[in-house]
């Protein structure tokens, strides 16, 4: 596949263990573009998932502090990365 100039072009192949392993990747933002089989698409992120598990199976899993479960994790989308 050929990109247009300054694009950078990947394709994710099942057995990456990062979706952008495999780009040439530029001091340029990535912009990703996801292609599922399905009709529906979650996207929930592990702060997200994290705060609708109830806290006494996170502490029985993990090393976390109820200072930590109440203070730190949203059940809202917070993104990484703010765009313009």
């Amino acid at each position: 596949m050929q990109a247009a100039k300054g694009i950078v072009s990947c394709f994710r192949s099942r057995r990456a263990r990062h979706p952008a392993e495999g780009c040439r990747v530029r001091r340029t933002p990535l912009v990703f573009l996801e292609m599922f089989r399905s009709d529906h698409f979650a996207d929930v992120s592990l702060n997200q998932w994290m705060s609708q598990t109830p806290p006494e199976l996170l502490k029985e899993h993990l090393p976390l502090s109820d200072d930590f479960i109440k203070n730190a994790l949203h059940s809202d989308k917070r993104p990484n990365v703010k765009f313009e």
